[in-house]
């Protein structure tokens, strides 16, 4: 087995274009032991090292890709971009890779609770009917979490400032901003009927 370094790990996602948290949902390893191993603050297992080669691998990565130049050729590569693509996304050039890195994964966390409440059966009245409390609730987190998705975007695009209302795993919200200010009025948090169908 041929050994994956950290350099040679950070050099193939940014060259795919890719996020770790990409990466990291894609080979089915956590983001922040990812994050630690391109960092060089730790090692990674066999199975690890190859799951992250074959997926690069089957990406169309090389190790050790070179640009060469023809013999003699005066051309100089084309200048970069303000623009990065990361996943798929537009990254305006002002926003730093670590900023990216955080709202990719917060977008993807986002996309999974949208997945978690769309399985989540609504509660019924006494006699069988949907209530529409639970309906409206539910779609209004629903809509918060679309909303949040598409600012982050923008962010990413350099569209938007960044906000502090960061979504969580356990889906709860840490803060609540402007995007969630008509949650604050209704009265809740979004962990109620996310967490416990899980």
């Amino acid at each position: 087995m041929q050994i994956l370094s950290p350099s040679e790990a950070t050099q193939a996602r940014e060259s795919l274009g890719m996020s770790q948290a990409h990466v990291a949902r894609a080979v089915g390893l956590n983001r922040s032991y990812l994050s630690q191993f391109e960092g060089g603050k730790r090692v990674l297992e066999d199975r690890w090292q190859t799951a992250l080669r074959e997926y690069f691998s089957g990406e169309g990565w090389e190790s050790a890709q070179v640009i060469k130049m023809p013999p003699g050729s005066t051309k100089s590569l084309p200048a970069a971009s303000p623009f990065a693509t990361i996943d798929g996304f537009v990254i305006a050039a002002h926003i730093e890779p670590d900023e990216a890195e955080a709202l990719l994964e917060e977008y993807y966390i986002a996309g999974d609770l949208m997945e978690l409440m769309a399985d989540t059966n609504l509660e019924l009245g006494f006699f069988g009917e949907i209530s529409l409390k639970s309906a409206f609730w539910q779609s209004g987190q629903y809509i918060a979490l679309a909303v949040r998705q598409l600012q982050i975007i923008r962010i990413l695009r350099g569209q938007e400032a960044a906000s502090t209302t960061p979504i969580t795993k356990e889906g709860q919200l840490k803060t609540l901003g402007h995007v969630y200010g008509y949650i604050a009025f209704l009265g809740g948090n979004i962990d109620n009927s996310i967490t416990q169908s899980s």
